[in-house]
């Protein structure tokens, strides 16, 4: 996480050098990165932790002195803006970041808002070619969604493909897993997690049996015991989900409470927090970490710890690694 968040700082500085609004500004002034994230609601819990994360490479960034220009180095300062979670909400915030003239767009969760934001800049930027914006992407991207990108839009994570291969990596080596239980967000991203991990699964395993396959409203659910109860009875040595934010947290305590045991593979389980991981008797925790360095070179890990083993704040881990394709 800490190279992926230097190298997210060190992209945004390699592209200030390139930014009219940034050699616009007067020679001290910070350059403002401006963060679109879900910061009430039901995933404020994700979108803090996008805050923490990129606060922390924008501080370690200018301790070393900032950003280094042509007219000499620049702090970087990020500005919050609350976008609750919809596309509608972060439109109107980006219109107020722009007013403010920032130069960069960062945002980590909600590939919809993604969608949303790239597409406004890119209209902004025709329009506006001495204010245009680069935005920053640090959450994982469906095809679809990069293919909107353009030129100056900096996708800093593995797509939810790749997340998967390395998941069912793990899965491929894992003797004791014939049952898996999908369970995911009803909206684009679940609904791809789902598709690719039944043909991921199939190919990889085709002696694993998925037990359930469902999607749930996404940020509406408070109660996942009914969810749990479905694991619980299926028989699944393992649960697959896209989840995140509440929806990941929530539905891990559930499966905790009825006492399954078995191995949750996520995209997420770094979220969940080593309290929450320990907590889980089903050693719930099987994630992959993007490196954000180029595709060509790229690399991905992912984890399990298994769920005879103890609960530890450091649980063992297991490591997988494949070039992204």
């Amino acid at each position: 996480m800490i190279r992926l968040l230097l190298r997210a700082a060190a992209a945004l500085a390699a592209a200030a050098i390139c930014s009219p609004l940034a050699a616009q500004a007067p020679a001290s002034a910070p350059i403002p990165l401006a963060l679109i994230e879900g910061l009430s609601g039901p995933f404020a819990n994700a979108g803090e932790a996008v805050h923490r994360n990129l606060l922390f490479a924008v501080e370690r960034v200018n301790r070393r002195g900032g950003v280094r220009l042509p007219g000499g180095a620049r702090p970087l300062e990020l500005l919050r803006f609350d976008g609750k979670g919809s596309s509608e909400e972060s439109l109107s915030v980006l219109r107020a970041a722009l007013d403010r003239r920032v130069a960069f767009v960062t945002q980590g969760n909600s590939s919809a808002v993604a969608a949303a934001l790239v597409e406004a800049l890119n209209k902004h930027n025709q329009r506006s070619p001495d204010a245009r914006a680069a935005v920053e992407l640090l959450g994982g991207r469906s095809g679809a969604d990069q293919r909107k990108v353009q030129l100056l839009a900096l996708p800093l994570r593995c797509t939810c493909r790749h997340a998967l291969a390395a998941l069912v990596d793990v899965m491929r080596t894992d003797a004791a897993v014939k049952k898996v239980y999908l369970i995911g967000q009803d909206y684009s991203f679940g609904q791809h997690v789902r598709r690719e991990a039944r043909a991921r699964i199939g190919a990889a395993r085709p002696d694993v049996q998925i037990v359930g396959d469902e999607l749930h409203p996404i940020g509406r659910v408070k109660d996942f015991l009914p969810y749990a109860m479905k694991v619980k009875a299926s028989g699944a040595q393992a649960v697959l989900t896209g989840n995140w934010g509440n929806d990941l947290t929530l539905l891990v305590k559930a499966l905790r409470e009825v006492g399954v045991e078995a191995r949750i593979y996520s995209f997420y389980g770094n979220a969940l927090g080593r309290r929450r991981r320990s907590e889980t008797r089903a050693s719930a925790a099987c994630w992959q970490w993007p490196s954000g360095i180029p595709t060509s070179t790229r690399r991905r890990r992912a984890t399990s710890t298994p769920p005879s083993a103890p609960a530890s704040p450091s649980p063992r881990r297991t490591t997988s690694t494949r070039a992204c394709r």
